[in-house]
């Protein structure tokens, strides 16, 4: 009795991992994947965390910078105080308040605490000290454009995409600009450099060795680029969906947002699928958070509800914050 009770339970086991689903990763769900708010801010576009464990936000469309700290106490911490959710576009360096920004929509920081701000309605990058003084970070080389997202690697080599122009570009420590990757045309060409093409790449991130991974929003897929700037599909059909599996036969909707943690998972704001996806070390695809449905619900794995995820970062725990842009919330994942 005990050896068929056993088969069968084999069987059961096997035909259940063969499944694919979009819900949470049983594995995973078993940890209890919670689903918290922390707050409001605005219009969370940006996240990032500095050595500290401080969270900063770029908010786009009130055109501010705001901060929660790791004891929980929210500010704005650079650009004017919007009262009534208004936008105060403009460009002015000073400290704190007494600077303008003009949609900042993408944030990183360094290891020293400075952050580095995509100002896309002003086509610069900005630079915050950690005592909130804020500075245009001079560049040479090549314009970038209207800048979007923003990341740093281990060498202060800083990366930034454009989705207007469907560019790659990399800064190096001494603020020389150029193109890293992508043609300028929108396209889902793999390639080295220039002979690669994106479709409105936003997000990106960075893993341990160097190699970059995008958001390429208009083509449903997360591309990864070398150090050496050899562009490939990473995951994603191209066509939308919310399928789970391998990397090469998963689908994603509007990805828009992505973080790695220290262990090398990835991490990906599904914005159209209101769902947030992990990419393991293995090649899976998964839904991690979420259950497609829309909405600010929390709690536990796919109970929680996403309105329109666009950001992601995690800490060195690994918690995940998002931003949404619907809601305006910045919400928080932990595993217990």
């Amino acid at each position: 009795m005990r050896k068929t009770l056993f088969v069968l339970l084999i069987a059961v086991s096997f035909i259940t991992a063969c499944k694919k689903s979009n819900k949470p990763n049983p594995s995973t769900a078993a940890k209890k994947i919670i689903v918290s708010t922390v707050g409001g801010l605005g219009d969370p576009e940006g996240l990032t965390i500095d050595v500290s464990g401080n969270l900063y936000v770029a908010n786009g469309l009130i055109d501010n910078i705001g901060k929660i700290t790791s004891a929980g106490a929210i500010s704005i911490f650079a650009g004017k105080i919007s009262t009534n959710g208004t936008s105060s576009c403009d460009y002015e360096n000073g400290i704190g308040n007494a600077a303008a920004f003009c949609n900042p929509v993408g944030i990183a920081a360094d290891g020293l605490g400075n952050l580095y701000v995509a100002d896309a309605g002003n086509g610069v990058i900005r630079k915050i000290s950690s005592g909130a003084a804020v500075t245009t970070y001079a560049l040479s080389g090549v314009g970038i454009g209207e800048p979007y997202g923003i990341a740093i690697d281990r060498s202060d080599n800083i990366y930034i995409t454009d989705p207007y122009n469907s560019l790659i570009y990399k800064v190096s420590p001494n603020g020389i600009a150029s193109i890293f990757a992508g043609s300028g045309v929108a396209g889902n060409n793999n390639g080295l450099g220039t002979a690669s093409s994106f479709n409105r790449p936003l997000g990106l991130t960075i893993d341990a060795v160097g190699n970059i991974y995008v958001a390429d929003q208009a083509n449903n897929v997360i591309r990864k680029i070398t150090p050496a700037g050899m562009v490939s599909t990473f995951a994603g059909t191209g066509t939308a969906g919310n399928t789970n599996g391998n990397v090469t036969a998963a689908s994603f909707d509007s990805p828009s947002g992505i973080a790695i943690d220290a262990a090398g998972n990835i991490y990906v704001a599904d914005s159209g699928n209101d769902l947030i996806r992990k990419i393991s070390t293995s090649g899976m695809v998964s839904t991690y958070a979420g259950n497609g449905s829309e909405g600010t619900t929390n709690g536990v794995g796919e109970i929680a509800t996403f309105s329109y995820p666009t950001a992601v970062v995690v800490d060195k725990d690994g918690n995940l914050y998002i931003g949404e842009a619907n809601s305006g919330l910045i919400r928080k994942i932990v595993v217990q």
